[in-house]
């Protein structure tokens, strides 16, 4: 049983920073900077009270073998129908979810949601470290999509008319990506206790 009360605050703690991933990251989409705050903000709080019952369903896999399943599979597929409870009762709550834009956003979150979970798996069923997210250039790569994201998000906006808009958005995407890689990185040394064999 103690594995499994490890493998639920790892899920619990997972959810609280996914929230934030997922929330700073939605956020700075919308709404560069105030977006991004607020965004983060809501994501920590949503997180930590969507992240106990998901990670409840998660951590009873502790006490299988190691398998694709429960490290992998069943932690993706909570994640997922998690974040698409989240989307469409709580987030976009009495919007139609299945029209433009907003048909764009749950795809995505729900998408990243159930990747992270999967990549996550291990890393909260059974503490394994994963080798590959523990070095600086995932947050470095993860800035680069930040900045990307800023920037095809001021030209669909504004154009190539506002360069100094581009360039400062894309900073700022840049600086809140390696924000956000950086806590799955931490997340990953701080809870894990030895390193997965690749």
């Amino acid at each position: 049983m103690r594995s499994v009360m490890l493998a639920v605050g790892r899920g619990w703690l997972f959810g609280i920073l996914l929230g934030l991933v997922l929330g700073g990251g939605l956020g700075t989409f919308v709404v560069p900077v105030v977006g991004t705050v607020f965004g983060g903000v809501a994501g920590v709080v949503v997180g930590a009270l969507a992240g106990l019952p998901a990670a409840v369903l998660v951590a009873p896999a502790a006490l299988l073998g190691p398998s694709v399943f429960g490290d992998r599979v069943w932690p993706g597929a909570v994640a997922t129908g998690a974040a698409y409870l989240l989307v469409t009762e709580v987030v976009f709550a009495g919007s139609d979810m299945w029209d433009g834009d907003n048909f764009v956003y749950l795809l995505v979150l729900v998408v990243i949601a159930g990747a992270l979970g999967v990549c996550f798996g291990g890393v909260v069923v059974r503490g394994v470290r994963i080798l590959s997210l523990r070095t600086p250039r995932v947050a470095v790569c993860a800035s680069l999509v930040g900045a990307a994201v800023g920037a095809w998000r001021v030209v669909t906006l504004e154009g190539l008319g506002e360069p100094g808009l581009l360039l400062g958005v894309s900073f700022l995407g840049w600086i809140v990506g390696g924000i956000l890689g950086s806590v799955l990185i931490i997340f990953n040394l701080l809870v894990t206790k030895e390193p997965a064999a690749e």
